[in-house]
C-alpha cells in the first residue's frame, strides 16, 4: 500500500465517530509508521502553521484499513 492511497481517507473510531481525514504520517528513520495526523489542525501544520498542534493517533491503534476509511480504537492506551 502507498501513502497516496491513504491520504484524505476518513478516520473513524470503531463506534463510527468521524475524527477527520488522514493528512500525514509520522515515521521513524527506518520507515516504521508511528502516528497518523488528521483534522484541520493537521492540515494547518502540513502547510506550515501551528507546528506541534496537530491531532494524531498512534498507528498501533489502527484496527482496520478499509476501502472507504481507517478505523482506530479510540480507547487504546
Amino acid at each position: 500500500m502507498n501513502l497516496s492511497e491513504l491520504l484524505e481517507r476518513p478516520v473513524t473510531t470503531r463506534q463510527g465517530r468521524k475524527l477527520g481525514h488522514l493528512l500525514d504520517l509520522r515515521v521513524r528513520d527506518d520507515g516504521l509508521v508511528l502516528e497518523g495526523i488528521y483534522g484541520v489542525r493537521g492540515w494547518l501544520e502540513r502547510i506550515g502553521f501551528n507546528k506541534g498542534s496537530a491531532k494524531g493517533f498512534r498507528w498501533a491503534r489502527v484496527l482496520a484499513i478499509e476501502p472507504d476509511r481507517i478505523v482506530i480504537d479510540e480507547h487504546a492506551a
